[in-house]
């Protein structure tokens, strides 16, 4: 036990009846008042409860609990069953012809971190974890919005937890840099700065297609060699049945691509789309995502140049 103590370990001991060796005990425990006389069995639920007491307080920890209250009856679930229930949502979910996914920024390496949000990107949903340690995760806020604080819960953080994961309204963000700004507490007047570990995950919707094209002079395709975030090259022919020798490229050293060509023109403008911040590197891996990139053509369009006829009449 004493061992144990001087590594900064904290030891209760707990005798129990009139043949327990007490001063042995005592020595056991980091102190004597770490050490609880059970003289009888009467009083040994009331010290296990004061040691978890004490445990809770040193550990600065305490599980969330869920309490339901209210006018309620007991119900049966059937196995159609079901909870309905209406709402307006703040943003609108992934449409027809939009990819969604999911990013992780950044570790935040201070209390004040600011997070960029492509323009491309439609944000659907959006949470910091907050790694407080031993600590209490005491405010967040976005953008000057208060989104979070502990303090209108309760004064006691051991009382109610400590939340892990905070939910963003993602009406408060915006493309382009965001300020994000998260702090950790032990109780309302000792604040304890923040983690290094903290980060922020979103969903968001890309536009995974373009209109129609220009009316070019080709349409033949192209076989492409494109890189992605990842620092991986995929190669795709556009159309899949493609069988020319023309070579197209979108990476991060060469976009090069044919712009009299209207399959081509379109492929890149997916591409470009694909490509969040501007580096020449999709950040969709459309090979790890099983997607294709597929073309719907319209045929037989007027040629809207050249060769022209000039007529000339005289009359007599």
């Amino acid at each position: 036990g004493q061992n144990a103590c001087s590594l900064g370990i904290t030891v209760f001991a707990v005798g129990f009846g009139e043949d327990a060796d007490h001063d042995t005990l005592k020595q056991i425990a980091c102190n004597e008042s770490l050490y609880y006389n059970a003289s009888d069995a009467g009083n040994i639920t009331g010290i296990y409860q004061a040691i978890g007491d004490r445990i809770n307080m040193i550990a600065n920890y305490s599980s969330q609990v869920l309490t339901v209250s209210g006018g309620y009856r007991e119900s049966i679930l059937y196995p159609d069953s079901f909870i309905r229930f209406n709402f307006t949502p703040v943003v609108e979910p992934p449409s027809f012809g939009e990819i969604e996914f999911v990013m992780e920024t950044d570790k935040f390496d201070s209390c004040s971190n600011n997070v960029d949000i492509p323009n491309k990107l439609r944000v659907t949903e959006a949470k910091v974890l907050s790694y407080s340690g031993p600590h209490w995760t005491s405010s967040l806020t976005v953008n000057s919005n208060n989104i979070f604080d502990i303090n209108n819960f309760s004064s006691d953080y051991k009382e109610i937890g400590d939340p892990f994961v905070l939910q963003v309204p993602v009406n408060f963000l915006q493309n382009g840099t965001n300020l994000i700004e998260l702090n950790t507490a032990d109780d309302p007047i000792n604040t304890t700065g923040c983690s290094k570990n903290n980060t922020m995950i979103y969903t968001a919707s890309v536009k995974s297609y373009v209109s129609y094209s220009d009316v070019l002079a080709r349409s033949d395709g192209c076989d492409w060699s494109i890189e992605t975030e990842d620092s991986g090259f995929i190669s795709v022919s556009v159309p899949s049945n493609y069988s020319g020798s023309k070579t197209c490229s979108y990476t991060s050293s060469s976009i090069d691509y044919d712009n009299e060509d209207s399959i081509d023109t379109t492929v890149y403008e997916i591409l470009s789309n694909l490509d969040f911040d501007d580096n020449g590197k999709i950040n969709v891996n459309i090979a790890e995502e099983d997607l294709t990139i597929d073309v719907l053509y319209v045929s037989e369009m007027p040629f809207l140049w050249g060769p022209a006829i000039f007529e000339v009449k005289v009359w007599n």
